[in-house]
């Protein structure tokens, strides 16, 4: 269980860190990381709708 946990943290800290990130403005970036979250939740792997 330790292990794994461990690899979640450095899966993490990998996506945070990622150059991609500096390309999208500070104000959505937690949004957009959210959103990431939710994208392979998706069957289609589109975008969500806007509401």
């Amino acid at each position: 269980m330790a292990a794994l946990r461990e690899r979640e943290r450095e899966l993490a800290a990998a996506v945070i860190q990622h150059p991609f990130w500096g390309e999208v403005a500070a104000t959505d970036r937690s949004d957009a990381r959210s959103g990431l979250k939710h994208a392979a939740a998706r069957p289609d792997g589109g975008e969500r709708e806007a509401a």
